[in-house]
């Protein structure tokens, strides 16, 4: 499926609303954990680790606690992945 209304681009996502309606958004951390959701940016539990360039893949990488989160765009997709500290129970 596309779906492509001029208004779509690199690194955005189509989100919708409780109505359905569909627009493409700006990749955040918001779009990827909800709104309300993300520490604030003086958190440092939060941080933007990577980025590669366009048509790299994968398109970034986000660390949250015990969480990576690694954006793929060419694929559409996103994992999570849980870790540990080296040494830790």
């Amino acid at each position: 499926m596309r779906i492509a209304d001029g208004s779509q681009g690199a690194a955005k996502i189509l989100t919708s609303d409780a109505n359905g309606t569909a627009s493409w958004q700006s990749l955040s951390a918001e779009s990827i954990f909800g709104s309300g959701n993300v520490p604030g940016a003086e958190a440092i539990c939060f941080n933007n680790v990577a980025t590669i360039a366009a048509g790299s893949t994968p398109n970034a990488l986000a660390v949250a606690g015990n969480y990576a989160y690694v954006v793929n765009i060419g694929s559409s997709n996103m994992r999570g992945v849980q870790h540990q500290q080296p040494g830790s129970t």
